[in-house]
C-alpha cells in the first residue's frame, strides 16, 4: 500500500499515527501487537485525530531511527523484523515504521515476560492478550492448528469413533477408496490421535472438539 492510500485510511488493526514519537512503551506495545498479527504500519508526523499531515523535523530523524531500533532491540522479544522509510508529503516529512507479520510469536514486553507482556490489536487499539490468545499464538509459532492440540486428560477410549467412520465412508465413496482399519498408525495418520513419549492420546478433532 502506498503512503498515499495509508494516509487516506483510518487508523486500523494495521495502521497508527502518531503527531510526535510515542513513548517507549507505547511503542513496544504496538510493535508487538501488529507482529503478533498481521503486522502494521506506525506513521509519525500525522495527528492521529484529524489526520492532518504536520510533519516531523529533518534533524531529529535519525535519532528517532536509532531510538526506536533501541526500543525494538531492547524491550521487545523475540527480535521483530521491521523497517523504517522516510517520505517528504508536500515539503513535510514523514516516518513510517513497517512491523513485519513474525513467526515467532507469541511477542512480548521482554521485563513482562510471555504471560504479561504480549499484545495484540483489537481495532486500532492494543489489548493485553489472554491465555488463550497467547495459547493460539503459540500454536500459529508451531504451525499446529485447534484440531490437532493433545487432549492429555483424554483416552483413546474418548475418541468420536461414529465420526471417524462417517469420514471412512464418505472417503470410500467420493474417492473409491476401500474401506480401512481404524488401527493407531492411521488414526495417527488422519491426526485423531499423537503419541508422546509412547502414550496415544486423542487430538480436539479425535474427539469431536472441532
Amino acid at each position: 500500500m502506498s503512503i498515499q492510500d495509508l494516509l487516506s485510511s483510518p487508523e486500523s488493526k494495521n495502521l497508527e499515527f502518531k503527531e510526535a514519537m510515542p513513548s517507549r512503551l507505547a511503542i513496544a506495545k504496538t510493535t508487538c501487537a501488529f507482529a503478533n498479527g498481521g503486522g502494521g504500519s506506525i506513521i509519525i508526523g500525522v495527528a492521529d485525530k484529524d489526520k492532518k499531515v504536520t510533519g516531523i523535523n529533518e534533524l531529529e530523524i535519525p535519532d528517532l531511527e536509532e531510538k526506536i531500533s533501541n526500543i525494538i532491540y531492547t524491550v521487545v522479544e523475540p527480535t521483530l523484523a521491521f523497517n523504517t522509510t522516510v517520505y517528504n508529503i508536500k515539503g513535510k516529512l514523514l516516518l513510517k515504521i513497517e512491523i513485519f507479520p513474525g513467526s515467532l510469536k507469541p511477542y512480548h514486553l521482554k521485563s513482562k515476560g510471555e504471560i504479561e507482556g504480549t499484545y495484540i490489536r483489537l481495532g486500532s487499539t492494543n489489548r493485553k492478550a489472554d491465555l488463550d490468545i497467547i495459547e493460539e499464538l503459540r500454536r500459529r509459532r508451531m504451525n499446529i492448528g485447534f484440531d490437532e492440540i493433545e487432549i492429555m486428560e483424554a483416552s483413546v477410549d474418548d475418541l468420536a469413533f461414529e465420526n471417524i467412520e462417517l469420514y471412512l465412508k464418505k472417503r470410500e465413496i467420493a474417492r473409491d477408496i476401500p474401506r480401512a482399519e481404524p488401527d493407531t498408525a492411521f488414526l495417527k495418520k488422519i491426526k485423531a490421535t499423537t503419541q508422546q513419549n509412547g502414550t496415544i492420546h486423542p487430538t480436539a478433532a479425535g474427539i469431536g472438539k472441532s
